[in-house]
């Protein structure tokens, strides 16, 4: 069973990797959803500044079959989103601080890039060795964290240390 993340989901995700005309595009259909899930191709060409072949690259990059397949993403994401919009959540009391943890997750979210998670996770597994430092409060526990994560899969963690920490 496959899970369909929802198309606004997927261009906000893939942003970072369209290129210049995509991006474009991309930023075209999120300014105004409705009017892009209504428009034709040409339509959306002539909205975004592009060529109709950058409509259908841009319609592959997010993961659609064909433009068509993205129109009906972009409608079923109007008619699920359209409740939210008229039930906004509740921003009082822990709902409040629920919702501002969420918002700022979504946009960390959006800033990954894949390739660089990558990268770092090379330059662990190839490491002579990876020291954990932490400087007081959370981030101590959370070296100390990694420390013991790492070696227990293996990677040559040598040495914890605390700079604030003195005895």
């Amino acid at each position: 069973m496959s899970v369909d993340v929802d198309i606004i989901s997927q261009i906000t995700e893939r942003y970072n990797a369209l290129r210049d005309a995509e991006k474009k595009v991309a930023q075209w259909i999120m300014d105004d959803i409705q009017s892009a899930a209504n428009a034709s191709i040409s339509e959306l060409a002539q909205g975004a500044d592009v060529s109709e072949a950058s409509i259908t690259r841009f319609a592959k990059a997010i993961g659609c079959k064909n433009v068509r397949d993205m129109k009906i993403k972009l409608v079923q994401s109007l008619s699920v989103g359209h409740r939210f919009i008229l039930d906004p959540p509740d921003q009082s009391g822990y709902q409040g601080i629920y919702e501002s943890i969420k918002q700022s997750l979504d946009v960390n979210r959006s800033l990954i890039i894949e390739k660089d998670i990558d990268t770092a996770a090379d330059w662990l597994h190839n490491a002579r060795q990876i020291i954990a430092i932490g400087m007081g409060g959370g981030s101590t526990v959370a070296a100390l964290e990694m420390q013991h994560r790492l070696f227990r899969l293996g990677y040559p963690v040598v040495a914890y240390n605390d700079g604030l920490y003195h005895e």
